[in-house]
């Protein structure tokens, strides 16, 4: 394999072991953060609502009983938030290794020796074997802000060989969230209707 190949491929799996770090730290920080975040809204709005009926409304009701569904649905995964934790640092270490493996392999004058390729083969398979499959919903929408914004300085070599470009950087899934919510705007008025 040309070197050029092999540092591309080492950044390709540097993408998928770093983004599995944030993915995994984004679910840790989206059960520590977002229940507590809905009691305080939801308490808060409750005590404003004795005084102001606007807060009392049935549309405020129900947007705080649907906050109050998404705060169950994040405790049922509130066992695994130590595993988060210990797989993201842990995916961490990998992605380390594996940008120590690139600037090596860079370096290096001549033809790549098999010690190489080995190094590569056994990070990756321990990235395998502690993947996390079960993550919380949306938490890629997390992760892809943490990689790509607040990383952007720990990526460069990465974006070297892959060339990011805006809509890599983009959640599909928040994509089509913007579009709904962008033809629900055009629609505003027969909505209203609807609940009229």
């Amino acid at each position: 394999m040309k070197k050029e190949d092999f540092l591309k491929m080492i950044a390709e799996d540097a993408y998928n072991v770093g983004f599995g770090a944030k993915v995994n730290f984004s679910s840790y920080d989206m059960i520590n953060f977002i229940p507590g975040f809905i009691n305080f809204i939801s308490l808060a709005i409750g005590v404003v609502g004795l005084y102001v009926d606007y807060f009392s409304s049935e549309h405020i009701s129900c947007i705080l009983v649907l906050l109050g569904i998404l705060s169950l649905y994040i405790s049922r995964f509130s066992e695994l938030k130590e595993k988060y934790k210990s797989t993201g640092n842990k995916t961490l270490e990998l992605f380390s290794s594996l940008k120590s493996l690139y600037y090596e392999t860079k370096e290096k004058e001549g033809e790549i020796d098999s010690s190489f390729y080995e190094r590569r083969e056994n990070i990756m398979k321990e990235f395998y074997s502690i993947s996390n499959p079960k993550q919380l919903l949306c938490s890629n929408w997390l992760a892809h802000y943490k990689f790509f914004c607040e990383w952007r300085r720990h990526i460069k070599w990465i974006d070297e060989q892959i060339n990011f470009d805006f809509w890599d950087k983009m959640p599909g899934t928040l994509l089509l969230l913007i579009a709904f919510g962008i033809s629900v705007l055009f629609n505003i008025s027969d909505l209203y209707d609807c609940f009229r």
